[in-house]
């Protein structure tokens, strides 16, 4: 698994299914409770439970209504005005016109398409690590850390399966 600041939802403890799981109140003045800290938490202190692996489940403290992906998106607009990190204007316009039209994309393919670029970073990353001799001792010299970087894109992509004349005429 990769060390930087990323980790592909495929191998991140965030996404697997036995993640820790924090339940979090939300109160109608907007303040969250985290159930098993007994304590109160912002939005910012949420992200963080969320970057260290845990999963979240937010629930209106009244009446019991699951708010995760609210409070998510309002995780994603907080950090957005720090920073330059949601989709460009069009995007959202799309989103916007199209609404439940878009349901099942954001259901399906999105997930499948960061699953799928998380991986081919990891895989890079990997590679790039045993380039530059950072893979504790893996590899002895570059060519074998470009090798290393081939094979774990041709694995990732599954180019590296099945015969060795259906692999020459993919490359």
């Amino acid at each position: 698994m990769s060390t930087g600041p990323w980790t592909p939802l495929a191998t991140c403890a965030c996404c697997s299914p036995v993640a820790e799981e924090v339940v979090l109140k939300r109160y109608a003045n907007r303040r969250l409770y985290d159930t098993s800290a007994s304590r109160h938490v912002t939005l910012a202190e949420a992200a963080d439970m969320i970057r260290g692996g845990k999963r979240l489940r937010v629930v209106a403290a009244k009446g019991g209504d699951d708010l995760t992906a609210l409070v998510l998106t309002q995780i994603l607009l907080e950090e957005a005005k720090n920073r330059d990190l949601l989709l460009p204007p069009d995007i959202l316009h799309m989103i916007i016109r199209h609404g439940p039209s878009l349901d099942g994309f954001f259901r399906g393919h999105l997930k499948a398409l960061m699953e799928m670029w998380l991986g081919m970073r990891e895989a890079a990353d990997r590679g790039f690590r045993a380039i530059l001799g950072l893979d504790g001792g893996k590899t002895s010299s570059p060519a074998d850390g470009l090798g290393a970087l081939r094979r774990g894109l041709e694995d990732f992509l599954g180019l590296g399966k099945g015969p060795k004349d259906q692999n020459k005429s993919r490359k």
